[in-house]
């Protein structure tokens, strides 16, 4: 009897670990969301260990391709005064969960704003590209760059969790903190909003 109660005790043991390390594991993936309405942690921690990681980001002088094939440099950025750039990669659901949002923002974006993507790992997969290519042809007004050299070096390399945005002023330089809380158009469209008046 003693040897069955012990074996149980185990088992629940484990089955609570394990629930434990998959609940922080989502959130680490899923920063966003959020537990009885309080932003998790996680969160927080995530935005402390990025801004570190950014800070001082400069994007300036890159020069690569969109995964269309249309060149682009970092010369984009001198044609408007706030650019979006939503980080992520392919294997990221919630990444490619939110690309429709991120289509219609592109649409409907603020005056003198951009919106752009950066695909991480379209840098070394070719399946990444395709994938990254049939995202542009469902949704028609996201633009995804390949990180070149250096993209890959001031940013991409840099990102500790998807999707990751920050915005960039026109001459490339970060304004304020990551984001890491968009989810609809309508997040992403408050907080670029709330980055152009920091710059008034």
């Amino acid at each position: 009897m003693k040897k069955k109660t012990f074996i149980y005790a185990i088992g629940l043991v484990i089955v609570t670990f394990v629930g434990f390390v998959g609940i922080k594991g989502y959130l680490f993936f899923n920063p966003s969301e959020q537990v009885l309405g309080i932003k998790s942690p996680q969160v927080n921690k995530a935005s402390k260990e990025m801004n570190e990681m950014l800070n001082g980001v400069d994007l300036s002088g890159f020069n690569t391709k969109d995964v269309l094939g249309e060149t682009v440099t970092s010369n984009i950025f001198s044609k408007y005064k706030v650019t979006m750039i939503n980080v992520w990669a392919t294997d990221c659901t919630s990444c490619v969960e939110e690309m429709p949002e991120i289509n219609k923002l592109s649409k409907n974006k603020p005056a003198n704003t951009n919106v752009i993507t950066l695909c991480t790992d379209t840098a070394w997969k070719d399946e990444a590209i395709e994938f990254a290519k049939q995202i542009v042809h469902e949704n028609k007004s996201v633009k995804v760059l390949i990180p070149d050299k250096v993209l890959q070096k001031s940013l991409a390399n840099r990102i500790v969790a998807y999707p990751t945005t920050i915005f960039v002023d026109s001459q490339g330089k970060m304004i304020g903190d990551v984001y890491l809380d968009g989810k609809t158009e309508e997040d992403y469209l408050k907080e670029l909003n709330n980055r152009v008046k920091t710059l008034e």
